[in-house]
């Protein structure tokens, strides 16, 4: 079976693999019945720990962690970590239908409104025919009470793939308390990936993305509610964080941990 190494980016935990071998690992999960959850952090995600610090606890203990994102991945790779992909959580997903079209996986979408879900679930059914697309489900609120009526649902289906389409941080959450509950074999929670899959959201050109102004793309299309994330956030990183990382780390020889900039309060560092 494929192992999938992975680095301590600064107390954040990122997966090293090539695509190909990821999607064997992915195979071979499957294959033998085990249960895997994969996610990934984007330059954007950062700022995000200062009032949710659990995100990078969450994150440290899921089994694949992308660098979602070229801005995270080139900085990375600047910084002398040896990455090898940069594939983002959307095209993660799109990668996983293929892979459930090629091999007849079934697949169960939860989350987002009804009428997203339906479409995203739909538009999977077209572009993927070989693949079992479960009808999905909102998921409500993820209140305790709906939690357990989505769990009912979900461990009546046994879905190989479970993509969760909420934002954050109730998709890492769920993920993370839920895991051992869950009869699945993938859980990915891709956020708003689910409106790109429902045609909601227009997916990011490669040109765009080659040229990391991924986060201006996102915000042109939903500026009033994009803002923070893919405009404040982003500056947030490049003029604080990066900058303090630096300083720390290569001028004054120091310790430096990424969540802990943001929450000093916070554990969530590998040990």
């Amino acid at each position: 079976m494929c192992i999938i190494n992975y680095v301590d980016f600064w107390g954040l935990k990122l997966s090293v693999f090539n695509n190909p071998r990821v999607l064997q690992y992915i195979k071979d999960i499957i294959q033998k019945r085990n249960k895997i959850i994969c996610f990934g952090y984007s330059l954007g995600t950062f700022p995000y720990l200062k009032k949710h610090p659990e995100i990078a606890v969450y994150g440290n203990t899921f089994d694949i962690m992308l660098s979602d994102g070229r801005g995270l991945f080139l900085l990375s790779k600047m910084l002398g970590y040896k990455l090898k992909s940069d594939i983002s959580i959307p095209n993660f997903s799109l990668e996983l239908l293929k892979l459930a079209n090629d091999e007849k996986y079934s697949v169960l979408i939860i989350g987002s409104s009804p009428e997203n879900n339906l479409n995203a679930t739909l538009n999977a059914r077209k572009l993927f025919p070989n693949a079992i697309l479960f009808d999905g489900i909102s998921g409500g609120s993820f209140s305790i009470s709906d939690n357990q009526k989505t769990i009912a649902y979900i461990n009546g289906l046994k879905p190989n793939i479970l993509l969760i389409g909420v934002s954050s941080p109730k998709k890492e959450k769920f993920a993370y308390e839920w895991k051992g509950k869950l009869k699945v074999n993938i859980i990915v929670p891709f956020g708003g990936a689910i409106d790109i899959l429902s045609g909601k959201s227009k997916p990011i050109p490669k040109f765009i993305k080659k040229i990391a102004l991924g986060a201006i793309w996102r915000f042109l299309q939903e500026p009033k509610r994009l803002f923070r994330d893919s405009i404040l956030y982003p500056l947030n990183v490049i003029f604080l964080l990066i900058p303090s990382l630096l300083f720390n780390v290569y001028i004054l020889k120091r310790p430096f941990s990424i969540p802990k900039f943001y929450n000093r309060e916070s554990e969530a560092f590998i040990k």
